[in-house]
């Protein structure tokens, strides 16, 4: 077998198992969520993650190779924070639904 075929056989096998985990942890969180807000939420996030990460995809294939490297950064930021966001708005919602900030 060649490289070029080891090469894509490697790209979707991981991209296979980064698909496949994503759909555990989107359902392992709504499986655990408190209430609908935060279900909704879930949802919204993980489909609003999906598409940040589909357009790098489709971003790393449409910009010439010598210049791949210059969305990493970006990306990784655009990722890291959003990721941020995400817990720090769940947690919140889930506190909300659970009635502990109602009493402050």
């Amino acid at each position: 077998m060649d490289s070029q075929t080891l090469g894509l056989i490697g790209g979707l096998l991981g991209g296979g198992v980064g698909l496949l985990g994503a759909m555990v942890g989107t359902f392992v969180s709504y499986k655990h969520a408190t209430g609908p807000l935060e279900r909704a939420f879930i949802i919204k996030f993980a489909v609003y993650i999906s598409l940040l990460i589909l357009a790098f995809v489709v971003a790393t294939l449409l910009i010439p190779t010598s210049h791949r490297h210059l969305l990493w950064l970006p990306y990784g930021i655009a990722l890291s924070q959003g990721l941020r966001y995400g817990i720090k708005t769940q947690t919140q919602i889930r506190q909300r639904e659970s009635g502990l900030t109602a009493s402050r």
